[in-house]
């Protein structure tokens, strides 16, 4: 029988509602998106890194880049994956400053 435990069901909300800034890389591991670092897939360790300083700082930095220029009226052009402070031109696969 397949029995979902408390604890596994929060972890799963958690993963639900971060759903855009998680990636899960194995049955025990996962990616955070907005920082790139790696950790085990434990609810604790998940919601210690959500609501540390690295993350913070880097979610709003993603958040004024994204606020400082508006990406979507151009056509090549993606933020960068790594560096808020950048964008991506997908023709000419040039780095772009902000």
């Amino acid at each position: 029988h397949n029995l979902i435990t408390p604890k596994m069901a929060s972890l799963e909300a958690f993963i639900a509602a971060n759903k855009n800034e998680i990636e899960i890389l194995s049955k025990q591991k996962v990616k955070c998106l907005i920082t790139g670092h790696e950790m085990a897939l434990d609810l604790q360790v998940m919601k210690k890194h959500w609501t540390g300083k690295s993350y913070k700082k880097k979610k709003r930095l993603k958040r004024q880049a994204k606020e400082s220029i508006d990406l979507d009226e151009y056509e090549f052009i993606i933020p960068h994956k790594f560096n808020p402070k950048m964008a991506y031109c997908l023709l000419t696969k040039d780095t772009l400053n902000l």
